[in-house]
């Protein structure tokens, strides 16, 4: 009954009672949230949740749990953007929905201030096909060279250990 952001937790939305009974639930937002129950969103929050309280001393999983969510948005959005064609009416209203505070922690929601401008600019990007062949053309040698790096060290490391030991 509280006011609340429509979020996601397992294959359950949870949004206002007033609004789903008088049918004021955008088809934009449901799109979104269905994208977070259809993807299973919330086992990679759970699965890093779970390392955070084993690994409770590293810092970077607090950082990487961030990014994961971040990463949902944009996985959300693209679902959203993909079936409904107009950015800027969905933009319009996950604005109106960004105001409406939130202390929910394990679940997918529209919170954020920076987080919704990291998800504007980003619905917004495009990147050429060209741009994308080249840097993956540029990452291959460079993983290529690291594997031969890897391989050529400990191929060296066995065969001095080998001389020490005859």
């Amino acid at each position: 009954e509280d006011l609340i952001v429509p979020h996601t937790f397992g294959s359950i939305i949870f949004v206002n009672i007033s609004d789903y009974q008088n049918q004021n639930i955008a088809s934009e937002l449901f799109t979104h949230e269905m994208a977070h129950v259809r993807q299973k969103h919330t086992l990679d929050v759970l699965f890093i949740e779970i390392l955070k309280t084993i690994f409770w001393f590293n810092p970077i999983l607090i950082f990487y749990k961030k990014a994961i969510q971040l990463n949902h948005e944009f996985l959300a959005d693209e679902t959203v953007i993909v079936s409904h064609q107009n950015v800027s009416i969905y933009q319009q209203l996950l604005l109106s929905k960004s105001y409406i505070p939130t202390n929910l922690y394990l679940t997918s929601n529209l919170n954020s201030f920076l987080k919704t401008k990291k998800r504007f600019i980003m619905m917004t990007k495009t990147t050429s096909t060209n741009t994308q062949w080249i840097k993956k053309a540029l990452v291959a040698p460079l993983f290529l060279g690291l594997f031969m790096f890897a391989t050529t060290t400990s191929a060296q490391v066995v065969t001095e250990k080998e001389q020490q030991t005859n």
